[in-house]
């Protein structure tokens, strides 16, 4: 709709979307070693003090591989601190379970 007073201007659209996801989650063939997915390390400061931690692609973590913090996965989007005590599990569906180390 227009109005001849007043221009419309969109700022943010968004969307909000439910459904079936279809998708094979057989991760038998691929591998489940996670240096595939190492981009090396970063100086990070934890704690008071700086540690060399390692940086992984989000992208090319597969279900299975288990990342033990402080770490750091990079993504195109985002980036995930895992700090110390901590570690991630990439599940079925990809998504990154993170736990706190004394609370499985």
């Amino acid at each position: 709709m227009n109005s001849p007073k007043f221009p419309v201007e969109f700022v943010s659209v968004g969307l909000t979307a439910s459904g079936e996801f279809m998708r094979s989650f057989s991760s038998a063939s691929r591998s489940k070693a996670v240096g595939e997915s190492e981009l090396g390390t970063r100086p990070v400061y934890f704690s008071g003090a700086w540690r060399d931690v390692r940086i992984y692609s989000g992208e090319k973590l597969q279900a299975g591989v288990s990342i033990v913090g402080p770490a750091i996965v990079d993504y195109r989007h985002s980036e995930t601190v895992l700090p110390p005590e901590t570690h991630a599990t990439v599940d079925a569906t990809e998504n990154l379970m993170i736990t706190l180390d004394g609370s499985d």
